[in-house]
């Protein structure tokens, strides 16, 4: 082949292999430098091409995580590059950069470091201080900082980085996202994940805009911020994340890939972590859920102990009466005795009826579903907690629809719902003057519920955002888990839980329900 002709298909290998390497077909890519490389093989005036072509075909090679193979065709340009430029030229500064990156790749830190500070030093003294190669190589090195734990400094190399590329290159050109990504896994591994999140987050806006959505760097952004979410426990959205990039990255490249390998398996290792604490959170919520029905038990057994106290009195008042005749000798007539025993067998029945509430309560069926009357739920709380109310000076209103609401729900968790609400106004009115607590039930159109409010301080506008998140008090005792459970309880028969200020102050939960369904009775 003549002299002529192979500089004309060496060209055309050279450019073939660019446009590959563009289209992210790096094999592709690889196989056309290295034949362009053949061609320009011991052509004298071309050894600078040739050296080109092998640090092209090693970039390739990078990318599909050949990094021996990678490694020697860049020291063989090198090698070529010293002998026949200036050993300050740039394309020096960039194959010393492009073999740093190989030498990090396969964790070898501090060569990679050696390799990125002479690359620096020759673009600096060649290029100038404010040129986008000089960013390139303050942001590889802020990685290697990053990667021996030094934050500080590596967030000092990357800011400095990011202001000379946004000023040479604008602020949405990829190489301003790359320094954004590198900026944000340096806050992520500080434990600063908003922050990190809002850098990846521009990344990923930068990528997608210039690159387009199916970029293998779009990928990477997406792979980012699914750690970031699953960081802060969010593993829904890192799940939605890592789909996205996994889809990505099977189009670009096979399943030996580095980088399929790394987003597959950070996949399957959030698969295995939300099953783990899928299992936990079950076990959790069950043990958590038997103590707060224990503490519900408790709460309904104060007012029980103070209701019981009505019906004992007055039944051993009769029983004292009619002891005391028959120990003087005074017969009883009929019409006395029929007092005493009315009495007793009234207020035993009214002792029955309580007792067999409570029982009923403490092994109520909690899944299942029927017509419920809202009405009759809210009385029988009020005969829980009245008395017990009364001695500790509060008020309980009740205001019930007089359209006599039904929803089709479930009796017993209304009724955890009632004496949790009634439970917590209670705590925070104690010792306060004209303390009062108020329970409507309504309905409106489509809509049933109920409203319990009461007239104390109120919580602060906060800690409203979490008031229903589970270990999230608003006193300064307690687990934190009373709402959260009346929240979760309220899910679970398609009910939802509001709060609202009370005007001049003091607390309103809103409980929508619901309605109906068939027939009441």
């Amino acid at each position: 082949m003549n002299f002529n002709k192979r500089l004309r298909l060496a060209k055309e290998k050279f450019e073939a292999g660019k446009n590959a390497f563009d289209s992210l077909k790096y094999q592709e890519a690889a196989d056309n430098f290295l034949a362009a490389a053949e061609l320009l093989k011991g052509i004298k005036g071309n050894e600078t091409d040739y050296a080109s072509c092998l640090g092209h075909a090693a970039n390739a090679l990078d990318e599909l995580g050949y990094y021996d193979r990678a490694k020697s065709l860049l020291e063989k340009a090198l090698h070529i590059q010293k002998k026949f430029l200036d050993s300050e030229h740039p394309d020096v500064a960039g194959s010393l950069n492009n073999l740093a990156g190989i030498y990090q790749a396969q964790g070898d830190y501090e060569q990679a470091k050696q390799l990125h500070e002479k690359a620096l030093a020759i673009r600096e003294k060649v290029l100038g201080f404010e040129h986008p190669d000089v960013a390139g190589s303050l942001n590889n090195l802020a990685i290697i900082y990053k990667a021996n734990g030094d934050y500080e400094q590596a967030k000092q190399l990357c800011e400095k980085a990011l202001t000379i590329r946004k000023k040479a290159l604008g602020f949405e050109h990829p190489n301003v996202a790359a320094i954004l990504n590198n900026l944000a896994n340096i806050y992520e591994d500080q434990g600063y994940y908003e922050q990190a999140q809002k850098l990846h987050e521009q990344a990923l806006s930068i990528r997608e805009k210039s690159l387009g959505s199916e970029h293998h760097d779009v990928a990477s952004s997406l792979n980012n911020l699914a750690n970031i979410h699953k960081l802060q426990g969010n593993t829904e959205k890192a799940k939605e994340f890592y789909q996205r990039a996994q889809a990505i990255i099977n189009k670009v490249f096979d399943e030996s890939h580095p980088i399929t390998k790394k987003i597959t398996k950070n996949y399957l290792e959030l698969q295995q972590e939300v099953e783990e604490l899928r299992k936990r959170d079950l076990e959790q919520r069950a043990a958590l859920e038997e103590a707060k029905k224990l503490e519900y038990l408790s709460y309904m057994a104060t007012g029980i102990a103070h209701n019981i106290n009505n019906p004992v009195g007055i039944i051993r008042a009769a029983a004292q009466r009619g002891l005391m005749d028959i120990e003087q000798g005074i017969s009883l007539n009929v019409e006395d005795g029929q007092e005493i025993f009315q009495s007793i067998l009234e207020e035993s029945e009214r002792l029955h009826k309580i007792i067999k509430g409570f029982r009923e309560f403490a092994k109520g069926d909690r899944k299942n579903r029927e017509n419920v009357n809202i009405n009759t739920v809210v009385e029988q709380i009020r005969d829980y907690f009245q008395n017990q109310l009364e001695s500790k000076n509060i008020v309980l209103k009740l205001e019930l629809s007089p359209d006599n609401p039904y929803s089709y729900a479930n009796f017993f968790i209304l009724q955890e719902v009632l004496i949790n609400l009634v439970h917590n106004a209670r705590e925070i009115l104690e010792n306060m003057p004209d303390a009062t607590i108020s329970i409507r039930t309504w309905q409106q159109a489509e809509k049933v519920g109920f409203t319990v409010e009461d007239n104390g301080a109120g919580i602060p506008a906060e800690q409203q955002k979490n008031l229903f998140m589970p270990f999230h008090s608003t006193k300064t005792h307690g687990m934190g888990l009373g709402l959260h459970f009346t929240y979760k309880s309220l899910l679970e028969i398609n009910a939802t839980i509001t709060y609202q200020d009370c005007t001049p102050h003091g607390a309103r939960f809103i409980i929508e329900l619901p309605p109906t369904t068939g027939e009441t009775s």
